[in-house]
């Protein structure tokens, strides 16, 4: 996952401004209300959001696991194997 968007937040796990960039990418954090051309990081100024946007990936993960997307190829309609 390269990005996550919350409200009006933006966080850039992978960020890279330039396609073909060789540069390493970096993490970036946004407010898309008031910079909605991602142009400044503010991520050191809101050292929570870390945290709050590892909890986002933790919890969409966690779905994933308990409700994996239909396999490619699947019959329609699909029915899910049984869970435990």
């Amino acid at each position: 996952m390269r990005a996550v968007k919350w409200n009006d937040w933006k966080f850039h796990y992978a960020f890279q401004p330039e396609p073909r960039v060789t540069e390493p990418p970096l993490m970036r954090l946004f407010n898309l209300r008031s910079d909605p051309r991602e142009e400044t990081d503010i991520k050191a100024v809101h050292p929570w959001a870390l945290a709050h946007f590892d909890r986002l990936i933790g919890a969409f993960t966690e779905s994933t696991r308990r409700y994996p997307n239909v396999p490619i190829g699947a019959k329609d309609p699909y029915t899910p194997p049984a869970t435990r």
